[in-house]
């Protein structure tokens, strides 16, 4: 299931705020998109994983929403990665079927 209203915003909300701690060198970082897949998890979302590709848009959403307390770019960018990740699902899923139906 995409993200829904409320949870994109809580979600978007924690994320934003847990990195905005930062007691460690980089630990914060890595452990924050972790607990991110956690949430998504348990709330039965889509996974959440910040992409290379997207990793410096990501980054600028991050940094306005810890100085603005403007979510709506960071939501946005876990649209964008809820996509990217559900479009290579798709692919790996139709492959694994063609696999299934070859006959040798």
């Amino acid at each position: 299931m995409p993200l829904g209203v409320g949870v994109s915003d809580e979600l978007s909300y924690f994320h934003s705020n847990f990195e905005k701690i930062h007691p460690f060198q980089d630990g914060n970082g890595r452990l924050g998109r972790f607990l991110l897949l956690k949430q998504c998890l348990e709330n039965n979302i889509d996974l959440i994983a910040i992409d290379e590709k997207y990793n410096t848009e990501y980054r600028g959403a991050l940094y306005e929403s810890q100085l603005n307390e403007n979510y709506d770019k960071l939501i946005e960018i876990f649209k964008k990665c809820q996509d990217y990740i559900k479009s290579k699902e798709d692919i790996i899923f139709s492959s694994n079927e063609a696999l299934k139906n070859l006959k040798y």
